[in-house]
């Protein structure tokens, strides 16, 4: 029964996708006229997030002093904040408002020049980056399923470039299950012993 288990746990942890993975993204423009967003990211490879290779994200840059070229391929690791954005090695964390505003673009923004701009502002307002403050800085909503794309030129980890917003699936939602059923299934395991004592 333990070895079952410990199995079970194996298998489990196989199923959630790791953050570093060999993920890498190509970048288009979009609309907007800042400096900054709204890019299209487009997945070459692996997926990422809830995109597959050939889907485009929708995304914005988180700082304001860091570029990306158009065109440029990136490798991509996934995480819950901006690195080298002048707060050292540690990264700053993604704020909770940033993800609400960009779950609102995905949502229900139409996609024009004028949105996008106000998302890069907000975004970069938020972030502690300049830009200007305006509604979305204070709209309720969703902050779930928002996580940082920290882009790299050399490969995963090395030669930054810029953090952009991806939209991801519920984290880990193929474990989870697969735990919870492991779980119901030691639950009736010991339910029959004991009723057939």
């Amino acid at each position: 029964m333990v070895k079952r288990a410990i199995l079970a746990v194996v298998v489990a942890s196989m199923l959630v996708v790791p953050a570093f993975a060999d993920m890498k993204v190509r970048i288009h423009n979009g609309v907007g006229t800042t400096s900054g967003g709204e890019f299209r990211a487009e997945v070459l490879d692996s997926p990422i997030g809830i995109y597959d290779a050939g889907d485009f994200i929708s995304t914005f840059c988180l700082e304001l002093v860091e570029t990306v070229s158009i065109d440029g391929e990136y490798w991509v690791t996934l995480s819950d904040r901006a690195v080298q954005g002048g707060v050292g090695p540690a990264g700053d964390p993604l704020d909770d408002q940033s993800r609400v505003i960009y779950n609102c673009w995905l949502d229900e923004l139409e996609h024009t020049k004028g949105n996008a701009d106000l998302v890069q502002n907000a975004l970069w307002y938020q972030e502690g980056e300049g830009g200007s403050s305006n509604y979305l800085n204070s709209i309720p909503g969703s902050a779930a399923d928002v996580m940082v794309m920290n882009l790299w030129t050399v490969a995963a980890g090395e030669g930054f470039a810029q953090d952009m917003l991806v939209r991801v699936a519920p984290v880990p939602v193929p474990g989870a299950v697969l735990l919870g059923v492991l779980g119901l299934g030691v639950a009736s395991a010991r339910l029959r012993r004991r009723s057939s004592k």
